[in-house]
């Protein structure tokens, strides 16, 4: 039985421990506004550090849109298309607390991050370790030599060079999937790349808004997960009312390994009130299916007030981002789906009221 009171304690807990001192901070803050100067300076600084890890100036990275993409493993994928309800919100902060932390790791050995990427339901972070992990599934999937696979924890943990404890009860395709997404590339970088993209999308927007500033600031996360054959690229956002926190710029496709099943690719996007606004946040974003002329478009209301509407959703191909954003809430429902020429698209919520509202969206072939 999920309960939403739990989840929620359960993750501010394990956030206070990861970061005490900027938990202390925020714990004694004596104002909103006093909370939301201190998460801006923590997004910023986070945002230093990853401009510091790809090489660029902090200028040149655009203010809510990060290539936070995430390859997820197979059993976190089902478990993701089958949450209903509660259990929504319980995936999606479980994820993110485990991808949290890949933090305290930064400084480890590689084949602890994978251990840890791995339990999160997650194999590659970001487009170039994800590219790695893929490769090595592509393999799979092309020569079809699945009884290559090293299945004995011992051996694979040898191989590896990790502890046999962090890879017992994972599929082996998996952790060498991680392994491949970080280890393979030989580079540092990208490790770095990977925990910067962990530290601003998850711990300093997604976790800073959900455990600290959601008691007066509606918000609304989504997680979209490609099952399609083709990337999906960021095209066009609209706010009726609040603003973007978080838009995934590109979504690759997965792949489908036989006898393994499919390992799709999924991105974060988030919205949240405007500072002293008395509405919440109602926002609708548009995805383009690869090079062709299709889109897919989700919208999301998730208001201060459930008077006149409940935390909805709604989503709709080949209509803009303004369309999806407005009929979000003349609609008023907690599932939308959609579906053209083979493609469908559906979007669920978690429930129809609380300050944070949870979504799972998805684009697949019928």
């Amino acid at each position: 039985m999920y309960s939403s009171s739990n989840i929620d304690l359960k993750l501010k807990q394990s956030f206070q421990s990861l970061f005490p001192e900027y938990a202390s901070k925020l714990e004694k803050a004596a104002s909103q506004d006093d909370l939301k100067k201190l998460h801006n300076d923590f997004v910023k600084e986070q945002k230093q550090e990853l401009a510091k890890a790809l090489g660029k100036d902090v200028s040149a990275l655009k203010e809510v849109q990060y290539n936070g993409d995430i390859a997820l493993t197979n059993e976190q994928y089902l478990a993701l298309i089958n949450a209903k309800d509660e259990k929504i919100k319980a995936l999606l902060q479980t994820m993110m607390d485990q991808l949290k932390r890949i933090k305290e790791l930064e400084h480890g050995e590689k084949g602890v991050i994978v251990a840890q990427m791995v339990l999160a339901g997650v194999i590659g972070i970001g487009p170039e370790s994800i590219e790695g992990a893929m490769n090595y599934l592509k393999s799979l999937s092309v020569h079809k030599d699945l009884n290559s696979i090293v299945t004995d924890p011992a051996i694979l943990a040898k191989e590896l060079e990790v502890d046999q404890s962090m890879i017992v009860g994972f599929t082996p395709a998996e952790i060498i999937a991680g392994y491949a997404a970080l280890a393979a590339l030989g580079s540092s970088a990208i490790i770095a790349y990977v925990v910067c993209i962990v530290s601003i999308v998850i711990i300093s927007i997604l976790l800073g808004l959900i455990v600290y500033l959601a008691e007066k600031q509606a918000a609304a996360i989504v997680l979209l997960i490609n099952e399609t054959d083709k990337r999906l690229k960021f095209q066009s956002d609209y706010n009726v009312h609040g603003k973007p926190s978080i838009q995934t710029l590109e979504i690759r496709n997965g792949i489908y390994v036989p006898n393994f099943g499919l390992y799709p690719v999924a991105g974060f996007f988030a919205t949240q009130k405007k500072d002293g606004a008395l509405y919440g946040t109602q926002y609708g974003f548009t995805m383009q299916y690869g090079d062709t002329d299709t889109t897919f478009s989700f919208g999301m209301d998730c208001p201060l007030t459930s008077l006149y509407s409940d935390n909805n959703c709604y989503c709709t191909i080949n209509e803009d981002a303004k369309t999806a954003a407005e009929r979000t809430s003349n609609h008023n429902q907690q599932y939308w789906e959609s579906e053209m020429n083979g493609l469908k698209i559906n979007i669920r919520c978690n429930s129809g009221s609380g300050s944070v509202a949870y979504y799972i969206a998805r684009a697949f072939h019928i």
